[in-house]
């Protein structure tokens, strides 16, 4: 009964290390997505900015990444 109980507990702290271990990972995936989003579209971004292209060009080629062109 006893070993029945701590294994009980085991297999609960097992399963909640595992579920941190996934959220873990799922941010690091999500920030990882982030930040290659932001590096697709930050130089075109800054195209704009210092004036060579319109902002009608640039909201093209933001919206197009998104299309993998």
């Amino acid at each position: 009964m006893v070993c029945g109980i701590g294994l009980m507990i085991t297999m609960g702290f097992l399963m909640d290390e595992f579920e941190k271990k996934t959220y873990e990972h799922r941010e690091l995936e999500l920030m990882r997505m982030t930040e290659l989003a932001l590096n697709t579209i930050n130089p075109i971004i800054q195209k704009y900015n210092q004036g060579f292209s319109s902002k009608e060009d640039t909201s093209y080629r933001i919206q197009s990444t998104d299309e993998g062109n």
